[in-house]
């Protein structure tokens, strides 16, 4: 579901759910964070120049 990066092993930190039921994922040592459909469809990969996040804020 959660897509392979070049930095090596990332794995899921901190989960949110939005209005709509998707799944919003911190990506510890992955540089991002991801949005997942409750049909788990990937709909979203969003890079960012940090390697470790640890939470997402929604707003």
């Amino acid at each position: 579901m959660i897509p392979p990066n070049n930095k090596g092993d990332h794995h899921p930190d901190l989960l949110r759910v939005d209005a709509p039921g998707n799944l919003l994922v911190a990506l510890y040592n992955g540089s991002g964070a991801t949005t997942v459909s409750p049909a788990g469809t990937l709909l979203k990969l969003v890079n960012v120049p940090s390697s470790h996040h640890t939470n997402l804020a929604v707003g």
